[in-house]
């Protein structure tokens, strides 16, 4: 399933600032192919937890019902039933269209290689590496932190992602929101683009032509604001942060939370709670800790044991999953007219070996992981019944439609 979107960059926003607009982006009106398996995938990775307990709708798949939204055709219009749609379900379809498209386009046109989300990467800066941060970390209103990092060649970009079905003038209006937003977060060292993308998602229109078209803005607001700063001495932290999101995100889409928790937090809130002087805090982190580091060692143990939860592609050997989903009705792909899906997610039966589960809950990554030194580079590609998510040597995530 293949969709044609409008896209509008808005230069302007980049030569107000006496920059250039990236290569990267098309210039004037352009429309962008995007094809729905992966778009939609690569939500369903992205929106995963980096530590979740089994409570994430992304476990249960719920991208999937995405599928079921769209007309046929060119262009991305949803179907007639879902104009009427109740507010509730309507802000999350929105919601979760405009991280779908938003950072579909930027991983493909900025050539992302890792993506973190936003409020991890603020939290860990903000307090362990004693960052500034002005006012509460948000996760909605002005003081919000943006929807995610993405790092290519070493450069860090944010991008703040809204989405709408209310029509062009609620589009900007979240686009100027989103402009506030993205000003909490400053890099003074290894910053790239400062991204808002927004997409206006068109109804089905009895009209013919129709009278709107789904559109996706992007735009590059000035950092102006005084709220975090990653400096050159903050670097390593910031990469570290990054890493960590990328591989609990990984351990938590694969079935294994307490191994996601622990690498995503090893002292368990420790080091947040001493920087504010919170002795119950540290009392409560130090309990946490304990157990977190029982579970994750216990579970890193069960699936080493084991060879039933182990698959296989392109000779690398992969831990997780695989879950086989019934449709209530059949899902026309194009002409293929699919009943169900397989999923299946898992991290790297090297990457599970190579961990010194007595040491997770050390400091340095690299003494608990020393793989973690290998480049993550996030990737995907798709056809008309099958699509993938791959992060070599680290993660694959694949859905099949049968």
């Amino acid at each position: 399933m293949e969709k044609w979107v409008k896209i509008e960059v808005q230069t302007r926003s980049w030569l107000e600032l006496g920059k250039d607009v990236p290569s990267c982006f098309p210039a004037g009106e352009y429309y962008y192919k995007f094809p729905l398996n992966e778009v939609f995938h690569l939500l369903g990775v992205l929106t995963t937890p980096v530590s979740s307990f089994g409570a994430s709708l992304a476990e249960y798949y719920a991208w999937i019902r995405y599928y079921f939204t769209v007309i046929d055709g060119r262009h991305l219009r949803l179907k007639p039933e879902y104009n009427s749609i109740d507010p509730h379900q309507k802000t999350i379809l929105s919601d979760d269209f405009g991280v779908a498209f938003s950072m579909y386009a930027m991983i493909k046109m900025l050539g992302i290689d890792e993506v973190c989300d936003g409020l991890h990467f603020v939290k860990e800066l903000a307090y362990d590496a004693g960052a500034e941060y002005i006012g509460e970390i948000a996760v909605n209103g002005a003081q919000k932190t943006p929807d995610f990092i993405g790092i290519s060649n070493g450069v860090y970009h944010q991008i703040e992602c809204k989405g709408t079905q209310s029509g062009r003038g609620p589009l900007n209006r979240q686009i100027e929101a989103g402009k506030e937003q993205i000003r909490n977060l400053i890099f003074d060292i290894g910053g790239g683009e400062t991204i808002v993308s927004g997409l206006f998602i068109a109804k089905t229109e009895n009209e013919d032509p129709p009278r709107h078209e789904s559109v996706l803005v992007i735009t590059d607001p000035p950092g102006s604001g005084q709220k975090i700063h990653i400096t050159d001495s903050l670097k390593l932290r910031a990469k570290e942060a990054i890493a960590r999101s990328s591989l609990s995100r990984f351990f938590a889409a694969s079935g294994l939370p307490y191994a996601a928790g622990a690498f995503l937090d090893p002292d368990a809130g420790y080091s947040r709670a001493r920087s504010v002087r919170d002795e119950k805090g540290m009392q409560k982190a130090m309990e946490n800790a304990v157990i977190q580091k029982k579970m994750a060692i216990q579970e890193i143990a069960d699936v080493r044991k084991g060879d039933d939860n182990i698959f296989e592609v392109s000779g690398e050997k992969y831990i997780g999953s695989e879950r086989r989903l019934q449709f209530p009705v059949p899902l026309n792909l194009d002409g293929n007219i699919a009943s169900g899906v397989i999923i299946r997610n898992g991290v790297s039966k090297d990457l599970i070996d190579s961990i010194d589960a007595n040491n997770i809950d050390n400091s340095n990554m690299e003494k608990s992981l020393p793989y973690s030194k290998r480049e993550r580079l996030i990737k995907s590609n798709s056809d008309k019944v099958e699509s993938v998510v791959d992060v070599p040597g680290y993660f694959h995530s694949s859905q099949i439609f049968f």
